[in-house]
């Protein structure tokens, strides 16, 4: 069961004269005692609101990774055609990175995430580890020459393993150092 209060307003700047629906929602448990939503559609019930925000929030997460980690707000595109291209490459960049990361990138030491005081908690990964992954998988590629590039990268592959375990044993060493002079 979940506690809300509603309030039908006017939001001039953002609707004119038009209604809005405000939920005030009482969270149990978490880090932000209330959660404010908002809704063009005054009809529209709080749980129908509220699942319609939990629908939209991993689209808004992907625009948002989009735009911050892979740079497609900063497009330099000015022609039609290509303005057109970059939102579906920027996509399928994206996607190709997160099924790669997916398929077996995870398990491999270069996902392992730093040692940083606020990742003590942290349980996934989020878009910034998967780019840090690949590119710590790219470093040693040239792209001038194919043939030495793949050659490295599968020396890299291989040598990264070593170095993993060597960086896993550090990391928790170093955990645990933290975690000693932790409050």
């Amino acid at each position: 069961m979940i506690q809300y209060k509603t309030l039908d307003a006017q939001w001039y700047r953002g609707t004119g004269t038009a209604l809005v629906r405000i939920a005030v929602v009482r969270v149990v448990g978490g880090s932000l005692d209330l959660r404010v939503f908002l809704c063009t559609d005054p009809s529209q019930a709080v749980q129908t609101i509220l699942e319609n925000y939990a629908g939209r929030w991993a689209t808004e997460v992907l625009f948002r990774d989009l735009k911050q980690q892979m740079g497609f707000a900063d497009s330099s595109a000015r022609k039609q055609a290509a303005v057109e291209r970059t939102a579906p490459f920027a996509g399928y960049v994206y996607s190709t990175l997160v099924l790669w990361f997916a398929d077996g990138a995870v398990t491999d030491p270069v996902a392992t995430p730093p040692i940083r005081p606020w990742y003590r908690r942290k349980r996934g990964f989020t878009f910034a580890d998967v780019l840090r992954a690949a590119q710590r998988t790219l470093v040693p590629l040239d792209v001038l020459d194919p043939v030495r590039s793949l050659r490295d990268l599968e020396q890299a592959s291989s040598a990264a393993g070593a170095r993993g375990r060597l960086r896993r044993a550090s990391a928790r060493s170093r955990a645990e150092a933290l975690a000693s002079v932790a409050p």
